[in-house]
């Protein structure tokens, strides 16, 4: 159902549809965020790293974990970048 909002051409549209997947926080709502398009947003990396802490939360480690990784590799802005970092510390140390 927020699938099809992911690419809208409205940018209130996308952001509202990327955080409420983060808040979803499952594995299926980390694979609709973890597109390209989607990643590349504030909006999509801070969902993404709600989506990861919900699922480290949940016992899912490595769904996290790759999620972090994959935020990392498009080189994100600090305040980004520090988030994810911590992290990915954080499923190591769990």
């Amino acid at each position: 159902m927020l699938a099809p909002a992911l690419p809208d051409a409205d940018a209130g549209i996308r952001k509202a549809a990327a955080l409420a997947l983060g808040e979803i926080g499952t594995k299926e709502a980390a694979k609709l965020l973890s597109a390209e398009v989607v990643l590349n947003s504030a909006a999509g990396a801070d969902a993404s790293i709600a989506c990861a802490e919900k699922l480290v939360a949940a016992g899912e480690r490595e769904a996290g974990k790759t999620i972090y990784q994959k935020i990392l590799m498009g080189n994100p802005p600090p305040q980004i970048q520090l988030a994810a970092s911590r992290g990915l510390h954080q499923c190591s140390v769990q």
